[in-house]
């Protein structure tokens, strides 16, 4: 029996796995001849996948081979039926069948955002539709074995609470908030005593994808039309961007203007929702690929509380799911 953690969300895919720990930009495309390389020799950064019979391109330079300006990467309500998500999950079957060996069984956990958690028939249907034999690129078989579907901060809750000693006695005999920032929401959940409080988990749709838009609009009034991708991949490097024209456009005087305009307004609803247990003096873990630009403004809104960060703030819920996905079968046998 293999073990795998899963997170496809809509800006990245991860995926921990005893191979170790993967992430790849949730961007699908269909191969054309549209992309002109630039430099010799240059190509594509993507990984190609076959579903259905029909050839698909997967990673952050699949932005690059049709212009959409509004972003490559989608919100969709029912995001496990949509062909990005399907095209996503194969690229998952096909590492898995790459990595598996002769042991062809596994056993998953994957998150998802709390409002479709709270969808018991999505996460039914989402369920079944992994929990079966799956074909990879390459034909070979792929026997999802064990499907366990969990919100999103819970992964990141786990990963950091096993790894930190003193985070540790804190779970044990108190609550833990756990933020994760998104691309599209901004997630939270509370754990207290170890044990998942259902109904304090919550979700605003006001996150990254918001900040990235707002200084596309910003830089479409001073500069020129630019991709959401290669705005995200500028921020998140922290490097300028790059007009075309042998001219940078230093980012941080934006992307502090789209934080301060985006970030405190979220966390004001979460607090809210979150009043009763903030008052009661809670660790809180803050995870997520925006977690280094969301600390500070959490530092300042959550004054006097312990503030705990991942390692990896990107891969923790991956990687709590992989250690979930061990207990969990280990318990079921």
């Amino acid at each position: 029996m293999h073990y795998a953690g899963s997170n496809i969300g809509y800006g990245n895919l991860k995926l921990r796995t005893s191979a170790g720990s993967h992430k790849i930009a949730s961007v699908v495309a269909r191969p054309n001849d549209k992309f002109q390389p630039v430099g010799l020799f240059a190509s594509r950064q993507t990984t190609k996948v076959t579903l259905d019979g029909a050839v698909f391109e997967v990673g952050e330079d699949a932005a690059l081979i049709d212009v959409n300006p509004q972003g490559h990467k989608i919100a969709i309500p029912r995001w496990s039926e949509s062909i990005p998500y399907r095209v996503l999950r194969q690229y998952t079957i096909d590492r898995l069948a790459d990595e598996q060996g002769n042991d062809r069984d596994w056993s998953i956990v994957m998150g998802v955002a709390v409002n479709q958690f709270t969808d018991e028939k999505y996460v039914e249907n989402l369920e079944n539709q992994w929990r079966k034999e799956h074909l990879s690129s390459t034909g070979i078989l792929v026997n999802i074995r064990n499907v366990h579907v969990v919100p999103e901060p819970v992964g990141a809750y786990w990963a950091t609470v096993l790894t930190n000693p003193s985070l540790k006695s804190v779970a044990e005999n108190g609550s833990v908030l756990t933020i994760d920032g998104g691309y599209f929401t901004l997630d939270w959940a509370v754990v207290t005593r170890l044990a998942l409080q259902s109904e304090t988990c919550g979700a605003v749709n006001r996150a990254m994808h918001r900040v990235f838009t707002t200084i596309q609009q910003a830089l479409n009034k001073n500069h020129q039309s630019f991709d959401l991708v290669a705005i995200e991949t500028a921020c998140v490097n922290g490097k300028p961007l790059f007009t075309g024209h042998s001219e940078e456009i230093d980012l941080v005087p934006y992307l502090k203007a789209a934080l301060d305009q985006h970030v405190p307004m979220a966390l004001t609803t979460l607090i809210t929702n979150c009043a009763e247990v903030i008052d009661n003096d809670p660790a809180v873990i803050v995870a997520g690929g925006s977690a280094p630009l969301l600390l500070p403004y959490i530092k300042h809104s959550l004054h006097g509380l312990r503030i705990f960060v991942p390692q990896d703030p990107q891969m923790a819920n991956a990687e709590g799911y992989y250690l979930m996905a061990q207990t969990l079968c280990s318990e079921e046998e």
